[in-house]
């Protein structure tokens, strides 16, 4: 089994986007530990998941260093096989679907972004999605 999530299922940030949009990338990767909190709960519930075998993804619109600095500082940046943007993880399923001519296996998703919703309905139509990392089953 394989579980995608998105960066705002598992994580709150208090800096808005429109104050990431003004400032350099520099700035927000010096700042961005300071203003990011990983959701109550959710690191338990990834390590629980991870220990059962169950492969861990991620998905955000942050540059990937950002994201990376940050899965780092929280400790969890081994417990994913993928880290990237809905578009990187859809090109990916592509591709994998065309060496095997078949379908990869479908991952569950947790997605809060309605644009990356729309993006993973894109190229999986089919794909289970929750909102909120509590709702999956385990």
């Amino acid at each position: 089994m394989k579980i995608v999530f998105d960066f705002d299922s598992l994580f709150s940030n208090l800096m808005e986007e429109t104050f990431f949009a003004e400032k350099p990338l520099e700035y927000i990767e010096e700042h961005c530990l300071d203003q990011t909190f990983m959701k109550a709960g959710a690191a338990d519930f990834l390590e629980k998941l991870m220990l059962k075998g169950i492969k861990l993804g991620l998905i955000s619109s942050h540059p990937e260093r950002i994201t990376k600095k940050i899965l780092l500082y929280f400790d969890i940046y081994g417990y994913f096989y993928f880290t990237g943007t809905a578009g990187q993880f859809c090109r990916q399923y592509a591709d994998s679907v065309k060496e095997t001519k078949e379908p990869d296996e479908s991952p569950v998703f947790v997605i809060k972004s309605i644009s990356e919703v729309k993006k993973i309905k894109e190229c999986m139509p089919n794909a289970q999605i929750f909102s909120d990392f509590r709702e999956v089953l385990y």
